[in-house]
């Protein structure tokens, strides 16, 4: 989940990590150590653009599997799929 704090609401896909498109280099390495697995990311949706500016830096960061879900949450939802409290 890319949407940064003034966005987000407390909830996620199923599995999601939450990583802010704002974090630092540092936070990204932490979060995802794993260059080369497969990362999905999303934001709100059509018109919010977190998880495009995430999917760009993980790429130049040497991330080899990135994909944007660019449907984001509202898609997510709207397909009846639930989503997950956090913290």
């Amino acid at each position: 989940d890319a949407r940064t704090d003034k966005y987000f609401h407390g909830e996620v896909i199923p599995g999601a990590k939450r990583l802010p498109s704002d974090s630092t280099t540092e936070t990204v390495e932490k979060t995802l150590p794993d260059k080369n697995q497969l990362i999905v990311v999303y934001c709100a949706g059509v018109g919010c653009n977190a998880s495009k500016n995430l999917a760009t830096m993980l790429v130049e960061e040497g991330y080899t599997n990135v994909i944007d879900f660019h449907g984001g949450d509202r898609e997510w939802k709207s397909k009846g799929y639930s989503m997950e409290k956090i913290s």
